[in-house]
């Protein structure tokens, strides 16, 4: 939950390839989202955080597999404050 700042100039220097692309996105269902208790280091930096960034445990389901099978995964996010139960999101 920490947030790092490179120059551009590093930034195009040492580029880096993507995970995915927006074509293999694939759409999921939250079916429940719970906030995570964060422990904080004492050594950290303290940093203004934005109030979106919550870290979360969320359970979705393929939008495709719903009602079709059970297999649900379970993912952390640091979208917890954002995403609600019922919303659909790619992944």
């Amino acid at each position: 939950m920490q947030r790092q700042e490179i120059s551009a100039d590093k930034y195009w220097r040492h580029e880096f390839p993507a995970v995915m692309s927006g074509k293999q996105l694939v759409p999921f269902l939250i079916l429940s989202i719970e906030p995570l208790l964060s422990t904080e280091r004492v050594s950290a930096k303290r940093h203004s955080v934005s109030r979106k960034v919550q870290l979360a445990e969320c359970v979705v389901v393929k939008e495709s597999d719903f009602g079709v099978n059970d297999i649900q995964y379970t993912c952390v996010t640091h979208l917890g404050a954002i995403l609600k139960e019922g919303q659909v999101v790619l992944g």
